[in-house]
């Protein structure tokens, strides 16, 4: 948990402040991950491990203690780079992907291996557990599969007629959207398989997805440097968030709702849900941002780069800070 990290910090970005009164969130430890690209980051349930995922020709999940920044260990995962990779929601299994088409599955509670899924004919791009630990869905070049978790096998392929390169699903887990290189973003129903809706949500590709805690609202990132709000009861526009100066590489939620994270290579933002109202940004990293997680307890942001690089930053940014004496001794 951040109220155990050490407050000693190495490789602080630059930070750009809003104009005002707001806040930028205090880095607490940076980590240096490896010399390409963090592709995936995601924390255990109990939020004391970080696990991260290499970029090209880097196959390696890494295993991060929180509380010190320290690597616990690192397991060959792939044979080329990582591209995504999942938590099932128990805690209790890991998949990743990438580059080979190849899913891995891991045990989180002993590290052993479990199994490989092999279905895809070309890079496996994201992947989602739905919530009772029960459904992976795969999205790749050649679209998106639905995979049993207890017989790891494939139950069917869901239809979008292009390569889908990003994934999100709804809280209730019934509910898949897909979106594309060309900008538009598809819909389905887990169940039943059936198409739902086809959003033509951008011009340029579709970069980051996201629904809100309740449901009601998806949120697209575009290669337009934009995000947008859905209405889901109606599938209408209902805001468009400017402000980034490139594409939107990553999106993040607090446990809340309240406060959507957005990243790009002119750093990290933070906007107030509904509203839409910008709370704050701040650059933090030398690179592009290429991939953004939220403590499960709300407490913190881990933020990936480009070079190979991890950050861990409080939040909210007006948290009072804590006295050495409350922190965890390293072991």
């Amino acid at each position: 948990m951040l109220r155990r990290f050490l407050w000693a910090t190495v490789a602080m970005g630059a930070l750009m402040p809003l104009a005002g009164h707001a806040q930028i969130p205090p880095l607490q430890i940076t980590l240096q991950a490896q010399t390409t690209a963090v592709n995936a980051i995601a924390f255990t349930p109990d939020g004391d491990i970080l696990i991260s995922g290499g970029g090209h020709n880097d196959g390696r999940l890494r295993f991060w203690r929180t509380a010190t920044g320290r690597m616990l260990r690192t397991i060959r995962s792939q044979r080329m780079g990582i591209s995504a990779i999942a938590l099932s929601p128990d805690g209790e299994h890991l998949a990743s992907t990438g580059e080979d088409g190849e899913i891995h599955f891991w045990s989180l509670t002993d590290g052993e291996f479990k199994h490989t899924l092999r279905d895809h004919r070309g890079n496996v791009l994201d992947l989602a557990i739905t919530p009772d630990n029960q459904v992976l869905i795969s999205a790749g070049l050649d679209g998106v599969k639905v995979w049993d978790l207890q017989r790891y096998r494939p139950l069917y392929t869901l239809i979008a007629f292009q390569p889908i390169t990003h994934l999100a699903l709804h809280p209730d887990g019934q509910t898949l959207a897909g979106g594309t290189p060309d900008g538009d973003v598809f819909l389905w129903n887990l169940r039943s398989g059936e198409a739902l809706a086809n959003l033509a949500a951008h011009e340029m590709a579709i970069t980051a997805l996201a629904f809100s805690r309740d449901g009601e609202i998806l949120i697209t990132g575009s290669g337009d440097r934009t995000l947008k709000l859905w209405d889901l009861g109606t599938n209408r526009l209902e805001t468009t968030l400017t402000g980034h100066t490139g594409p939107i590489t990553a999106l993040a939620l607090t446990p809340d709702g309240e406060t959507l994270i957005s990243g790009s290579h002119d750093g990290i933002r933070a906007w107030d849900l509904p509203s839409g109202n910008l709370l704050t940004h701040w650059r933090g990293h030398r690179d592009w941002i290429t991939t953004l997680a939220i403590f499960p307890d709300g407490r913190g942001i881990a933020s990936g780069d480009l070079g190979g690089t991890i950050k861990l930053w409080q939040w909210p940014p007006e948290l009072p800070p804590e006295l050495p004496g409350e922190f965890d001794e390293p072991t």
